[in-house]
């Protein structure tokens, strides 16, 4: 289905998981509204034209197919299906093996291609969903009724990659003390750390904003390393990453004294 368009496949698996074709539709169309397509209407199983029985069409837009696409890329499943060149398959009655080949060029054409789906009706005429990953930032890049998909897409995607930059979530310079209550180790020294590396647009890593989530004082017993707080970085009011605020060292409980009664009877 994925390698080949074979859409008798993708009505098969539509049979296999509901009643009719109609009623995988439907399926479709709710997983579609939870994404936010907002301007698509499914109908077949397989993409193909067609209408429903209120006379509404099978249509879509470039933005809701890749909503489409960022969702299922998060399958890591979907993912290996999508970006493999080819994927044989082996068939039980009659027993047979048989290679798939993608419809994809972009596999083989442009660096970082990870998919994802090729697609052609006279009504829609060729269409192409792709996606490539490079340094840790995945975009994906839509055509619908495009005759020059492949050079289109080559274009769209360099673009966007020229657009984009990493950025570091930089929080190893953290040092805060706080102090500790319960303990014979009165004050303790707090360690933050890096949240990794993600892509920003062009000049966007200036608006990044670090916020640092530390408690006020410690109950004893802390364990060394153990986290207590927690960096956050936010661009807009998005999360970007977080990560841990850890204690630099250990505080243990404080020895209860002994009472009277213990001094004077053991």
């Amino acid at each position: 289905m994925l390698l080949a368009s074979g859409n008798d496949a993708a009505n098969a698996a539509a049979l296999y998981l509901d009643a009719s074709l109609e009623s995988f539709a439907a399926r479709m169309n709710q997983r579609a509204a939870v994404l936010g397509m907002e301007d698509t209407h499914f109908v077949t199983p397989s993409g193909l034209d067609g209408e429903d029985a209120q006379g509404l069409g099978h249509l879509s837009t470039a933005y809701d197919m890749a909503l489409l696409a960022r969702a299922a890329l998060e399958d890591q499943a979907f993912r290996q299906l999508c970006s493999s060149p080819s994927l044989a398959v082996e068939f039980a009655e009659p027993v047979k093996r048989v290679t798939y080949t993608n419809h994809n060029k972009l596999l083989a054409q442009y660096q970082g291609c990870v998919g994802v789906k090729t697609g052609f009706t006279k009504e829609a005429g060729r269409c192409l969903v792709s996606a490539a990953e490079r340094d840790g930032a995945l975009l994906i890049a839509v055509t619908l009724n495009a005759p020059n998909d492949w050079e289109d897409h080559t274009a769209l995607l360099d673009y966007g990659f020229s657009q984009v930059e990493p950025y570091q979530l930089a929080g190893g310079d953290v040092r805060l003390t706080v102090p500790v209550v319960g303990s014979p180790v009165e004050v303790m020294s707090l360690r933050g750390s890096n949240g990794g590396e993600v892509t920003l647009p062009l000049g966007q890593g200036a608006q990044v904003e670090r916020v640092v989530h530390a408690p006020k004082f410690l109950y004893a017993p802390v364990e060394a390393g153990e986290q207590v707080g927690e960096i956050c970085w936010y661009l807009e009011g998005q999360l970007l990453g977080s990560a841990p605020l850890t204690a630099a060292g250990a505080a243990p409980l404080q020895e209860k004294a002994p009472s009277l009664w213990e001094r004077l009877f053991g």
